[in-house]
């Protein structure tokens, strides 16, 4: 069922983020990519996010194609919580 929101986020070459819903800016800051051990030992990719309210809020991610999906899990894994966003050609 949608949510009648559109979001689009949009990482920069520089290293800054902005995330828009329905047009409108809603956030804004830098982001720093980076790998973190897994609970099976293996390596997650993620981002750091740093903005005027939170210092270095951690989503982990998956790429497949053009689709890039966040998890909150540690593991990396799609489920509950996670967001994805297509790439805008």
């Amino acid at each position: 069922q949608s949510s009648g929101i559109a979001e689009i986020l949009l990482l920069n070459t520089n290293s800054t983020y902005s995330v828009k819903q329905n047009g409108n800016e809603v956030n804004t800051g830098t982001y720093k990519v980076t790998k973190t051990k897994s609970s099976y030992g293996g390596k997650v990719p993620g981002i750091l996010f740093t903005n005027s309210r939170v210092t270095d809020s951690a989503a982990y991610f998956t790429l497949d194609n053009d689709s890039l999906f966040f998890s909150n899990d540690l593991i990396g894994t799609i489920g509950s919580g996670s967001r994805h966003y297509g790439r805008i050609k």
